[in-house]
């Protein structure tokens, strides 16, 4: 007994710090595992500081702060899951600053630090910041991850998250080409954003529709959309988004050169964005050139190239040495202008390369699409066939048990028909053989009648008389016809005399005949005739069965044997 009582307390030793570890606490309404105290806050800080477009001063004095608590922890397990956290803060911190490689590096961090079988939450919101930043991780790789976020997140009840990945879904597939489920991608972003409370993100994610709607041929309702944005109090917090709406616009309608000059306007002074200066100034060089505005050309030219060393982009940097060239040959200087387009023709390689590798991988991610797709119609083909044979066989079957209910039902008619028909005739038959026995009777009974007149008068011998009488006499009291009259009488009222005896087992013959003319309505003279006694003495055996078969106070004998002849009992 002892050893049993230890096996339980060790099982439960062992399982209970196991199944704590499927039940961690987590936040709300993000799904971060909870760390505790301080550091939670600030995870939850830094979630809204992102989606609302705080200050990037305020976003960096909380990711100063977690770093802080991170590196003070004491406990290894809690230092490692923190110190991964601070790295993802500060990399999408990074992101939005447009330092990729940065960015990535710090991810890639944060990931190797990272426990997946623990912490698979976390492990998602690294990998989608690192997917959205690569170029060499392939679409049907981001597409897969996009989707498992989403159902991963829905199973949390995390509608940020979700929103999140189906925000990312939506920019994947409008790369590859697929609008209109980008465009539902997008607009189920913004449900579940709103829903949580992020009233910002949904109209950031307008920028996003615009270029769908772009892509799509629909350049008017495109620009419709960016120019009402532009003074919208929820994208003034945040200067990159706005130098993109800027962009986007100028880009949609080349004359329009007032949205190149607030795209520049919100940068220039920026030292966090000047990586951009270059790309602005050239376009601003390029407009002005074909405007004929050769001064203004040359200059904005000129400032291009001292912004050149900050451009991170190939395709940044081929623009800027093209209207470079451009200003060289409109002072004239031709071999620095074809020094110029030869940089020029190299940049636009580098970028058509890593278009290229671009393409190929989001290519993929296309071809995963077409292959999901592919597979919900196959599924779907044999979900709908299968559900056809199902109703096939139900309607079949059904068909077969409705046969089946007609034919046991016109059995059942056809032998409760047959069962009336001989129901009917036994009825027949025995009234028939109750008038025959009442008629045999009557004569019987007259020609004893004038058998005594003619005695009385002397008409005939004693002898034959009484010879004569005694005849008639064993007539009267044989009735030959009482055995058939019984099984006729037990064919219309079946199980009427078993029930009767079962009620007075000792009671005679001539009760139960008496019975079974009461329950044929007989009246007391026709009883009193067949039974060949007098009417006193039908009245008589009527009183002693009642006695018998101890009806209570207020019933009567006719009702009662009614009652005991009705089919239920």
């Amino acid at each position: 007994m002892r050893t049993f009582i230890f096996g339980i307390l060790l099982v439960m030793a062992v399982a209970i710090p196991f199944s704590g570890c499927d039940r961690q606490r987590r936040l709300s309404p993000e799904r971060w595992v909870a760390v505790g105290g301080e550091f939670d806050s600030l995870t939850l800080r830094l979630e809204r500081q992102f989606n609302d477009y705080a200050p990037y001063d305020s976003i960096v004095m909380s990711i100063a702060g977690m770093e802080r608590l991170a590196s003070a922890e004491r406990d290894s397990v809690l230092r490692r899951l923190m110190t991964e956290r601070f790295l993802y803060w500060k990399a999408r911190y990074l992101s939005r600053l447009e330092y990729t490689d940065s960015s990535l590096t710090l991810a890639r961090e944060a990931l190797a630090l990272n426990d997946s079988t623990r912490h698979k939450y976390d492990r998602l919101r690294i990998l989608s910041l690192i997917y959205i930043q690569s170029d060499t991780v392939d679409g049907a790789t981001q597409y897969r991850l996009y989707e498992e976020g989403m159902e991963y997140a829905r199973k949390m009840d995390d509608r940020f998250c979700e929103a999140h990945f189906a925000t990312n879904l939506g920019n994947l597939l409008d790369l590859v080409g697929a609008h209109e489920q980008a465009l539902h991608y997008f607009r189920l972003s913004d449900s579940l954003n709103e829903a949580v409370g992020y009233w910002k993100l949904p109209v950031k994610n307008r920028i996003n529709m615009a270029c769908v709607l772009e892509g799509m041929g629909q350049k008017e309702r495109s620009a419709g959309i960016l120019r009402s944005l532009i003074r919208n109090p929820a994208l003034r917090g945040d200067t990159l988004v706005m130098n993109v709406l800027f962009n986007n616009l100028y880009l949609i309608d080349g004359n329009s050169v007032k949205y190149l000059h607030q795209a520049y306007d919100e940068i220039k002074d920026n030292p966090r964005f000047r990586f951009l200066r270059g790309l602005y100034l050239a376009q601003l060089a390029n407009h002005c050139y074909r405007t004929a505005k050769y001064d203004s050309c040359v200059y904005y030219a000129r400032k291009s190239y001292e912004a050149l060393p900050y451009a991170r982009e190939y395709g940044h940097k081929a623009i800027i040495w093209f209207n470079i060239s451009l200003a060289w040959i409109i002072e004239d200087r031709l071999d620095s202008a074809y020094e110029c387009r030869v940089r020029y023709e190299m940049y636009v390689d580098s970028a058509q390369m890593q278009r290229r590798g671009s393409e190929v991988l989001r290519l993929s991610a296309l071809h995963e699409l077409g292959a999901r797709e592919e597979a919900y119609k196959a599924s779907t083909f044999r979900r709908n066939m299968v559900t056809a044979f199902v109703a096939l066989l139900v309607v079949a079957a059904g068909i077969v048990v409705v046969l089946w209910q007609n034919r046991r039902h016109l059995r059942q008619k056809v032998k409760s028909m047959q069962s009336e028909l001989e129901l009917e005739k036994a009825k027949r038959k025995m009234a028939a053989t109750a008038l025959s026995m009442e008629e045999k009777d009557k004569v019987l009974g007259s020609i004893r009648t004038e058998l005594s007149e003619m005695r009385h008068d002397g008409d005939i011998k004693e002898g034959d008389a009484r010879r004569l009488e005694s005849t008639i006499r064993s007539h009267l009291l044989e009735h030959d016809n009482d055995e058939a009259f019984q099984q006729m009488f037990d064919v219309v009222n079946p199980g009427f005399t078993e029930r009767l005896r079962a009620r007075c087992p000792d009671l005679a013959d001539s009760y139960v005949k008496l019975a079974c003319y009461m329950l044929m309505e007989l009246d007391s003279k026709k009883i009193a005739r067949h039974m060949m006694i007098k009417l006193d003495s039908v009245r008589q055996a009527k009183w002693r069965l009642r006695q018998r078969l101890d009806i209570p106070e207020g019933h009567t004998l006719e009702s009662f044997l009614r009652h005991l002849n009705s089919p239920d009992l």
